[in-house]
C-alpha cells in the first residue's frame, strides 16, 4: 500500500483515489473538514475583536466631548460667581437687610462643633501614640474631656437631652477615657530612651504633668526611675546571656549602654532641669508657655491654640469657629511647685549613689563571662577609652549639676573589676589547689580498689627490656639517630631527677597551671606605669594580692599532698604504699627544687634578678621547704619499714649467739702471732642485714634518696641496734669472752658502717664488761685493725649505708691508712702467705701487691 505526501494531495486528488485504500481516504476527508472549521473559527474571532475595539473607541469619543462641554460650563459658572464686584454688592445687601440676631450661629451648629470634635479625637490620638508625640495625644485628651464636660454642663442646650439625643456623645467619650492610661504608660516607657531630644523629653514631662498631675520635682523623679529601670533591663538581659557564646560581645554591648545611660541622663537633666543665672530652665518655659497658650514656644501664634492641637486634615478653621470662646481659649493649669537648683542636686546625687549600690550587687555577675586576665583588661581598655573620650564634658556636667566632680570609673566600676580579677586568681589557684584530688589521686589508684594502675612505676627504666625494645632504641646503641640521643639524654635527664611519668604527670599539671595563670596575669603589665584610672596602683594591688594567693593555694596543694600521703598509708598492702609515699614525696621534691612558674610567680617586680637569690622572697623559700618537708614525711613509712625488718634480724641474731657458749663464729677467727685467735669478720647475719637496707635502698633508687632521709634512717638504724643489743645482755646475764668480743667486733663494724651519724652513737661499755681490761687493751689495736680491713672489704657490697654519711674513700683515720699500709688483700687468706726466692731483690710487700 502507497503512502503519499502532502504535495501529492494538493496537487493530484486523482492519485488520492487511485492509489489509496477507503480508509485513508476517509482519514484524509476528516482531516481536511477540521481544518476548515478551525480556520472559520479564527476568522470570526479576529473580525469579530475588531468590531468590539471599533464600537469601544466610537463611544470613548463621544464621552469625551460631553466631559468637555460641562468642563467648560462650570468654569464660566466659576468665573461669573468669583467676580469681586458682584460678591461685594450682594455683601452689601445682605448686611442691610440681616439683623445681628440673625447673623449670630444657631445652637445646632455649636453642638455640632462640639460632636465632631469629640469624634475626631480617639483617630488623632492613635496617631499621635503611633509617631510618639505623646503631649499632642495629652493635649487631645484634655481638649474631649474639656469639650465633654461643655456638653453636660451647657445651659443654652437645656431644652435638648443630648445624652438621649445623641448617644455617639457618651459611647465616644466611654473610648477616649481609655487613653488616658495608655498614654501615661507609654510616655512613661518611652523615658527610658536616652536617643530622643532635649525637647521631646520636655514634651514627655510635660504629659506627666498634664495628665498625671505631676510636678516638675515629680516628673524629674519619673524621670531618673524610668532610666534606672532601663539599666537593670540591660543588666538583666546581660546575665540570662551569661551561658551563650556571644556572652562577651554582648557584656561590652551591655557595659556600654549602661554608661550611656548614665552620662545621657546627667546631660539631658542639666540640659532642661538648670537654668543659667537668672533665666528659667528649659523645662519652666516649655510649663509656662503651655498654662498660657496651651501650645509650645515653637507654635505659631497666629492661629488660636486649639487650632493646633487638631490634625490639618479635620479642617479646624472651620471647627473652632463654631466652638464656645471658653473652649478656644482653653489653657490647662499644672501642678506648681517650686524648683531649686539645691533640690535638683539632691535628686541627681541620691541618683547616682542608687545606680552605684546597683551595679555593685550586679556587675560581679555580669562579668562572669570574661573568664580570663586578658578578657578582663581587654573589656576594661574599652571602657576607659569611653571613658577619655567623654571626660571634659562629663566633668562639667557633674561639676553644675551635683557641686562636684563624679568619676564613675572610680566609684562605680573599678572595685568590681579589681574584684573579678581577684576572683579569676582564686578560681585558678584553687583548680591548683585541688590538683591532689582531682588530678593525681585518680592516676594513682583505682577508684574502687587501693591498687595501683598499670602504668605505675616507683622508678625509670634508663634501657629497655627485651621485649620494650625497638627499632630506635637499637638505633640510639650505635648512634645511628640523633633524635634518639636527644630522647637519650632527656630519659637520662629524668632519671637522675626521679620524673617517672606520674610524676611527669603531676609536674606537669602543676607547672601548666601556675604558667598559665602567671602568662595571664601579664595583661594586666601593660598597665603598670599608667597613672591614669588608678592603673599603676591598681596593678601593684593585685600582683601582691596573685603572690599572696599564690602562698595561701600552694600550701593547700602541699596540705593536699599530705592528705593524700595519709590516704595512701591506710591501704591493705604495706610495700604498695610504702612506694606509693615515696612517689608523693618525690613529686614534692620535683616541684621544690625544678618548678619554675613557681619561683616566675614570687618574683620580684624589678626588671632583673640577682643569681645570688638576693632578692629571693623569703615567702618562696618557706614553700620550698614546705615541699622538702613533706618529701622527708614522705619515706618515713619506708624508713619505719626497713628499720623494722633490720631490727628483726639483729635481735634473732643478738639471741642465737648469746644464747651459744661456745659462739661458732670462733671458728671463723684469725690467728695472730702475739695474741693468738681474734675476730677476723662480723657474723653473716649482721651482713645479711646490712645488706637487706642497701638492697631496699638500691630499689627504691638510692641517688633519689635525700641526704636528711639518709641520715634519718642511719639514726634510727643505730637507735633500735642499741636497743636491740641492750635489750639482749639484760636477757643473757652470763655471756663468754669470746661471744663478747665477736659481739664486739659485729657491732664496731656496724658503727663504721652506719659512720654513727645524725649525731647518734652506739654505747660499747656494757660489752666491754664482759671482756678482761687487760685482755682488751691488748686485743683492742688488733681488733681496729681487723674491723677496717673488713670494712673495706665489704665497702663496695654495703654502698648504699657507707655512702649516707660520706663514701668509703673519705676516711682518712689513722687505722684505715695502717691498713693501707700493709696492703693486705681484701679476701680471706686460703693458706698463709710464704717468701719466695728470699735471696733475689723482691720484697714480700711487691710480692703481695702483685698476687692479689
Amino acid at each position: 500500500m502507497a503512502i503519499l505526501d502532502n504535495d501529492a494531495l494538493v496537487h493530484d486528488p486523482d492519485t488520492v483515489f487511485t492509489e489509496t485504500s477507503v480508509a485513508q481516504v476517509r482519514f484524509l476527508e476528516k482531516r481536511t473538514r477540521a481544518a476548515i472549521e478551525t480556520q472559520k473559527a479564527e476568522l470570526r474571532a479576529r473580525v469579530g475583536e475588531q468590531y468590539l475595539d471599533l464600537i469601544s473607541a466610537a463611544d470613548c469619543i463621544i464621552s469625551m466631548s460631553r466631559n468637555a462641554s460641562q468642563v467648560q460650563e462650570k468654569l464660566k459658572r466659576m468665573q461669573s460667581v468669583c467676580d469681586l464686584e458682584s460678591i461685594k454688592k450682594k455683601a452689601t445687601t445682605l448686611s442691610s437687610k440681616q439683623s445681628i440676631k440673625d447673623r449670630q450661629p444657631r445652637p445646632i451648629y455649636v453642638l455640632a462643633a462640639l460632636i465632631k470634635s469629640l469624634a475626631d479625637v480617639p483617630e488623632q490620638i492613635w496617631h499621635a501614640l503611633e509617631h510618639h508625640h505623646y503631649l499632642q495625644a495629652g493635649r487631645l485628651y484634655i481638649l474631649a474631656q474639656v469639650v465633654h464636660d461643655h456638653l453636660l454642663t451647657d445651659t443654652e442646650s437645656d431644652s435638648i437631652d443630648t445624652n438621649t439625643v445623641f448617644p455617639v456623645i457618651r459611647r465616644q467619650w466611654d473610648a477616649i477615657s481609655s487613653f488616658k492610661a495608655q498614654i501615661v504608660f507609654k510616655v512613661t516607657f518611652h523615658l527610658k530612651v536616652t536617643e530622643q531630644s532635649n525637647e521631646h523629653i520636655i514634651e514627655n514631662l510635660l504629659t506627666l504633668m498634664l495628665l498625671d498631675q505631676k510636678t516638675h520635682l515629680g516628673s524629674l523623679s519619673e524621670l531618673f526611675r524610668m532610666r534606672t529601670q532601663a539599666i537593670k533591663d540591660s543588666m538583666n538581659v546581660s546575665i540570662k546571656t551569661i551561658s551563650t557564646e556571644t556572652a562577651e560581645q554582648h557584656l561590652n554591648h551591655h557595659l556600654k549602654e549602661i554608661i550611656q545611660l548614665i552620662q545621657c541622663t546627667f546631660t539631658q537633666i542639666h540640659a532642661i532641669a538648670l537654668g543659667s543665672g537668672t533665666s528659667p530652665s528649659a523645662l519652666e518655659k516649655y510649663s509656662t508657655n503651655l498654662q498660657t497658650t496651651f501650645a509650645l514656644p515653637h507654635t505659631s501664634s497666629h492661629q488660636p491654640a486649639i487650632a493646633s492641637v487638631f490634625s490639618p486634615s479635620t479642617n479646624a478653621h472651620l471647627l473652632v469657629r463654631y466652638l464656645p470662646e471658653e473652649i478656644q481659649h482653653y489653657t490647662p493649669t499644672l501642678a506648681k511647685e517650686d524648683t531649686k537648683e539645691d533640690t535638683i542636686q539632691n535628686i541627681a546625687a541620691a541618683w547616682l549613689n542608687e545606680i552605684n549600690e546597683l551595679l555593685q550587687q550586679s556587675l560581679h555577675e555580669m562579668l562572669s563571662p570574661l573568664k580570663t586576665q586578658q578578657k578582663l583588661v581587654e573589656t576594661r581598655s574599652k571602657l576607659w577609652k569611653l571613658f577619655e573620650s567623654q571626660e571634659t564634658s562629663w566633668r562639667k556636667i557633674c561639676t553644675e549639676l551635683i557641686g562636684h566632680s563624679y568619676s564613675l570609673w572610680d566609684t562605680v566600676f573599678c572595685g568590681a573589676f579589681h574584684t573579678h580579677a581577684e576572683r579569676l586568681i582564686e578560681s585558678g589557684l584553687q583548680q591548683l589547689a585541688e590538683q591532689p584530688t582531682c588530678i593525681l589521686s585518680p592516676l594513682l589508684s583505682l577508684p574502687s580498689t587501693a591498687t595501683l594502675k598499670q602504668e605505675f612505676e616507683l622508678t625509670s627504666d634508663l634501657w629497655p627490656t627485651s621485649y620494650g625494645r625497638t627499632m630506635s632504641s637499637d638505633a640510639l646503641l650505635s648512634l645511628a639517630s640523633l633524635t634518639d640521643i636527644d630522647a637519650f639524654k632527656t630519659t637520662l635527664t629524668k632519671l637522675t631527677r626521679g620524673k617517672t611519668t606520674w610524676i611527669e604527670q603531676g609536674y606537669n599539671a602543676f607547672e601548666t597551671a601556675l604558667d598559665q595563670m602567671c602568662r595571664d596575669k601579664e595583661a594586666h603589665n601593660v598597665f603598670a606605669n599608667q597613672e591614669a584610672f588608678g592603673a599603676k596602683k591598681s596593678t601593684q594591688l593585685l600582683h601582691s594580692y596573685f603572690q599572696t594567693q599564690v602562698v595561701k593555694y600552694v600550701s593547700c596543694y602541699i596540705d593536699g599532698l599530705r592528705d593524700l600521703l595519709s590516704t595512701v598509708e591506710k591501704w591493705k598492702d604495706a610495700k604498695l604504699a610504702w612506694d606509693t609515699a615515696l612517689t608523693i614525696g618525690r613529686l614534692a621534691r620535683t616541684l621544690s627544687q625544678h618548678t619554675k612558674s613557681l619561683a616566675v610567680a614570687m618574683k620580684t617586680s624589678s626588671s632583673f634578678t640577682l643569681r645570688s637569690n638576693i632578692e629571693k622572697d623569703p615567702r618562696y623559700s618557706t614553700l620550698q621547704q614546705s615541699f622538702m618537708t613533706l618529701f622527708e614525711e614522705a619515706h618515713m613509712p619506708w624508713i619505719n619499714s626497713v628499720v623494722r625488718k633490720f631490727k628483726e634480724l639483729v635481735e634473732t641474731t643478738l639471741h642465737h649467739m648469746l644464747q651459744d657458749p661456745k659462739c661458732a663464729s670462733v671458728l671463723l677467727w684469725e690467728d695472730t702471732a702475739e695474741e693468738g685467735p681474734l675476730p677476723s669478720q662480723a657474723n653473716h647475719t649482721i651482713v645479711v642485714a646490712l645488706f637487706g637496707v642497701c638492697e631496699e635502698m638500691q630499689r627504691v633508687q638510692i641517688t633519689l634518696l635525700d641526704k636528711k632521709v639518709l641520715q634519718r634512717l642511719v639514726g634510727q638504724l643505730l637507735s633500735v641496734l642499741q636497743e636491740a643489743l641492750d635489750k639482749s645482755l639484760n636477757l643473757h646475764e652470763t655471756v663468754t669472752e669470746k661471744c663478747a668480743l665477736q659481739l664486739m667486733f659485729d657491732m664496731q663494724f656496724v658503727a663504721i658502717v652506719l659512720r654513727e651519724g645524725s649525731g647518734s652513737r652506739l654505747n660499747l661499755d656494757a660489752i666491754k664488761k664482759l671482756i678482761d681490761p687487760i685482755n682488751w687493751a691488748t686485743f683492742a689495736p688488733h681488733f681496729d685493725v681487723r674491723v677496717e680491713r673488713f670494712y673495706q672489704r665489704h665497702s663496695l657490697f654495703l654502698y648504699g649505708l657507707t655512702s649516707a654519711n660520706g663514701g668509703p674513700l673519705d676516711r682518712n683515720d689513722k687505722t684505715s691508712k695502717t691498713v693501707h699500709q700493709q696492703d693486705q688483700p681484701n679476701v680471706l687468706p686460703v693458706v698463709t702467705n710464704t717468701t719466695r726466692f728470699t735471696l733475689l731483690p723482691i720484697g714480700h710487700h711487691t710480692h703481695a701487691s702483685r698476687a692479689w
